[in-house]
């Protein structure tokens, strides 16, 4: 089942909660690789809201390397790679990457940096 959508496309966690029913998965058929996990029971976390400051956004401003409008801290993409200098809006990046899907997909899950084309996501389903 979490090799087929829409489950492989959201961001779930596997949790073996009982050790006795712990079962290793037949090859090919793991579950994707941006899904963890988990094993023992679920713990409630209190979840802290992040303090927002006002000049955080202002502090340091980017232009997008996409679009050429400016990005603000909060909406910020770089590449993985420490070397390259790709700076982009969330929904740019994502439409970049989609540019040429078929499958119709709102949300990539792999791509190419399009600055300096390493993959940036892992396999999608």
């Amino acid at each position: 089942m979490l090799q087929t959508r829409p489950w492989c496309r959201l961001p779930l966690t596997l949790r073996w909660i009982d050790q006795k029913y712990i079962k290793d998965f037949p090859p090919g058929l793991e579950p994707p690789v941006h899904i963890p996990i988990a094993y023992g029971p679920v713990k409630s976390v209190k979840v802290k809201k992040p303090v927002y400051h006002e000049h955080e956004d202002k502090d340091i401003e980017d232009i997008c390397t996409l679009c050429r409008k400016v990005v603000r801290n909060s909406d910020k993409m770089r590449c993985l790679s420490s070397s390259c200098t790709l700076v982009a809006h969330i929904k740019c990046l994502a439409h970049e990457m989609l540019k040429d899907d078929t499958r119709g997909m709102l949300v990539p899950l792999e791509g190419n940096c399009p600055s300096c084309g390493i993959m940036c996501f892992g396999r999608p389903c």
